[in-house]
């Protein structure tokens, strides 16, 4: 189609008024501007029967009367005129199978919500002939960098990725020297780009949902989880401008709760809430349905919320919900952790190929991960400063480090010190969404776990489980108000889990569920008490490894200014810290060497030669010194 933006006519069918504005929006910044809205399915039906010169379908899935779906199936099977005209589902059905549902049916795309501007620009552009579909070879290639892997994590702008900042950050000081990768991480604005670029081997890895890399994994794309990258981390906020008062259930009755995607446990744990206090929450629409969800970008929430009263409340990964609070858009509901204490939600998903090909690779980045997690709680001035710098590079949702700070130490909130992938929170997630929410393929956690990297880099203590606990329906309603949160909704019992897992009621087994209890609390008490230390332990580290990278780069700077005895005792401080530095050993073989102290230089090559055997420049200037 040879026609300018501006004379395409496109028929947007889109039943929230809201949502619809964005959309019209994002086509007129695009230039088009000849646009034919249409509050659902029959609305459309007819605007297409009155008009009949329409260049472009773009519809919701979702819509009353007559969904986008079945407008779909019309105009392919029942409709001539409009047999053949482009059709792009913009729609929350963002996983696979719903999918291919639409391509089947005769659909032309579909562009999974929430979308940037430039995601739908680019599915316009294909299905107007404009441009050509991704040719989907699911291999971007790869590049080696000094002899190392390029390694191409991608990751969004929210605090559950912070940990890739925190090992990136590590890299770039030279506290963390990689010996098999360099490390690329790839900021992106949606989940849909991540995925695109996981599918399509843009990137070798991401931080994504879980739910998103079991749908993708079910359905054959060729990736892994191989690490948890936090635990907890969300929040659900409710619209300040509202009034909030008795019966508090109310409060979200007949209005929209906004949700970062389909397939994610913000949809789980949000429709849990909402089961708990009586209401029928779904991304359908109809009228036995309370609450619809809507897929809205997290970034996009807050402006979305306060320009919405139909929007009751969002569920996010921080620092969305706070930033909100802060702006007195938002209330605080309650953390996710108060449902689903230490819950997962984003993993590791590394791309099978890359796996393959670099296993060593993978290894020394979980390796990393890993250990950056358990000194987060003991590094949080740095942890702070370095998220505001790799979550809001452009500064453009204005991310404030008193901000960030509160959110990282909310006891309730994000933790990294336990990042064991348990098949367990995936059957949980599996389970629920499935039989509750009806989505998801099947599956598989041999086919969707890579534990190896994993049981090396984690320790013992770490792969200790229990089993998954939600916070019982009985008592989600304490979440409605702050008293209910502050009393502390009491979690499933040790001895119901037990019960419902098939433990008989009789005396021999109350016994051993007494016993269990007690071994339980027992533990619970030492890990507490280990964590306390390890955290402590690991300040200290951090501590060490700041003043010797400091004491390092001085000695530097007094070695070329030829301060040669200030430049061997900083150097020699370095090693009381770091006893295998090698450069600053090569830096002291040197200087004894230029303050005609010969025996110290030996005894200096001596010890390099001890950590480094092969070293030949050292093995030559030890035999030049013994002469």
């Amino acid at each position: 189609m040879n026609k300018p933006p501006e004379d395409i006519k496109i028929l947007l069918a889109e039943d929230a008024k809201t949502m619809r504005r964005i959309e019209v929006n994002i086509l007129n910044s695009l230039g088009y501007k000849n646009i034919i809205e249409a509050d659902d399915g029959i609305h459309a039906k007819k605007l297409l029967q009155k008009t009949g010169d329409i260049d472009l379908i773009i519809s919701d899935w979702n819509m009353p009367n007559m969904s986008g779906y079945d407008l779909l199936v019309w105009s392919r099977q029942k409709s001539k005129k409009f047999k053949k005209v482009p059709f792009i589902m913009a729609t929350a059905q963002a996983d696979k199978a719903q999918k291919d549902k639409v391509i089947k049916a005769g659909g032309t795309s579909v562009v999974p919500k929430p979308f940037t501007p430039d995601e739908l620009n680019r599915k316009i552009s294909q299905a107007l002939g404009l441009e050509e579909s991704a040719a989907g070879t699911g291999d971007g290639g790869e590049e080696m960098v000094d002899g190392k892997i390029k390694l191409r994590v991608a990751h969004l702008q929210i605090t559950d990725h912070l940990l890739l900042g925190m090992v990136r950050e590590k890299i770039r000081s030279g506290l963390l020297k990689p010996d098999n990768f360099v490390l690329q991480t790839e900021l992106m604005g949606g989940w849909n780009p991540v995925i695109e670029a996981l599918e399509e081997g843009e990137v070798d890895a991401a931080f994504i949902l879980a739910p998103i890399a079991m749908d993708l994994n079910s359905h054959g794309s060729p990736l892994k989880i191989v690490l948890m990258a936090h635990r907890g981390g969300s929040i659900m906020v409710r619209n300040a401008h509202n009034d909030y008062k008795k019966p508090y259930s109310d409060f979200f009755k007949n209005k929209s709760c906004l949700i970062p995607h389909k397939l994610s446990i913000h949809h789980m744990l949000s429709h849990i809430f909402f089961k708990g206090i009586g209401l029928n929450a779904s991304l359908d629409k109809g009228d036995e349905v309370d609450v619809n969800f809507e897929v809205v970008a997290p970034v996009s929430m807050p402006a979305f919320m306060g320009s919405n009263h139909d929007a009751a409340a969002f569920i996010v990964a921080e620092p969305v919900g706070s930033k909100a609070i802060n702006g007195g858009i938002a209330k605080r509901q309650f953390m996710t952790t108060e449902i689903w204490p230490e819950h997962p939600c984003c993993v590791v998903a590394v791309r099978q190929k890359f796996i393959e090909k670099h296993p060593e690779a993978v290894q020394e980045f979980i390796d990393y991960l890993v250990k950056a997690g358990k000194g987060m709680a003991a590094d949080t001035a740095n942890a702070v400063r370095v998220g505001v710098e790799f979550l809001d590079p452009d500064k453009s949702i204005g991310l404030k480090e008193g901000l960030l700070k509160k959110v990282i130490t909310d006891p309730a909130g994000i933790r990294w010190d336990s990042l064991y992938p348990f098949a367990a929170d995936f059957e949980t997630i599996h389970r629920y969404m499935s039989k509750e929410l009806h989505i998801g393929g099947e599956l598989d956690v041999d086919r969707l776990l890579d534990l190896r990297f994993a049981d090396k880099a984690c320790t013992a203590r770490d792969k200790i489980t229990t089993p998954p606990t939600l916070l019982a329906l009985e008592n989600i309603p304490a979440l409605l108000t702050t008293e209910g949160r502050k009393a502390g909704a009491p979690q499933i019992s040790l001895k119901k889990m037990l019960f419902d897992k098939g433990v008989e009621q009789d005396a021999a087994s109350g016994e051993q569920l007494s016993k269990l209890a007690a071994d339980y609390d027992a533990l619970q008490a030492r890990y507490e008490e280990l964590r306390q230390k390890e955290s402590a332990q690991a300040e200290k580290i951090r501590n060490y490894e700041v003043t010797a990278v400091k004491l390092f780069k001085e000695g530097v700077a007094r070695l070329k200014n030829e301060d040669f005895f200030e430049a061997a005792g900083l150097f020699n401080a370095v090693l009381s810290l770091e006893p295998e530095n090698m450069k600053a050993l090569n830096n002291l073989a040197v200087i004894y060497s230029e303050m005609n102290f010969p025996e110290k230089a030996r005894e200096t090559l001596e010890r390099i030669l001890e950590i480094e055997p092969d070293n030949d420049l050292a093995k030559e200037n030890l035999a030049i010194a013994k002469m």
